[in-house]
C-alpha cells in the first residue's frame, strides 16, 4: 500500500499527525 492511498482511506491521518507533531513541537518551546 502507497502513502497516497493510505491518506486517501485515511483522510483525518494526516490532520492527525500534524496536530502530533503540533504538540510535541509545543512541549519542546515550553
Amino acid at each position: 500500500m502507497t502513502l497516497t492511498n493510505f491518506l486517501k482511506q485515511h483522510p483525518h491521518f494526516e490532520e492527525d499527525v500534524n496536530d502530533f507533531n503540533f504538540q510535541i513541537l509545543f512541549l519542546k518551546i515550553s
